[in-house]
């Protein structure tokens, strides 16, 4: 009989989903199942056009560089001029 690990309301906490991608091994699962709720409190749309990032974030436009069209420079990693985005970890 297949073992299955069920769980939801992760609501975007890394912490959890890493607990989450590791409780089929520590369980000895065959299948995992995020039933919902993965967010956090909110979903930014970003949208990728001509190497540029454009998002509005509580109603303001913002666009930023895509990280592949960036220079090596290091200012190239700087948060926009807006400051509210950061790289991923």
């Amino acid at each position: 009989m297949p073992r299955i690990f069920f769980a939801t309301d992760l609501h975007g906490s890394e912490t959890c989903w890493r607990k989450f991608l590791n409780a089929a091994k520590f369980y000895d699962c065959d299948t995992l199942i995020c039933g919902g709720d993965m967010t956090g409190k909110a979903i930014i749309p970003l949208v990728e056009e001509n190497g540029n990032f454009s998002y509005t974030l509580a109603g303001d436009p913002a666009t930023t560089r895509c990280a592949s069209a960036r220079s090596a420079s290091p200012s190239s990693t700087a948060a926009p001029a807006s400051g509210r985005i950061r790289s991923a970890r």
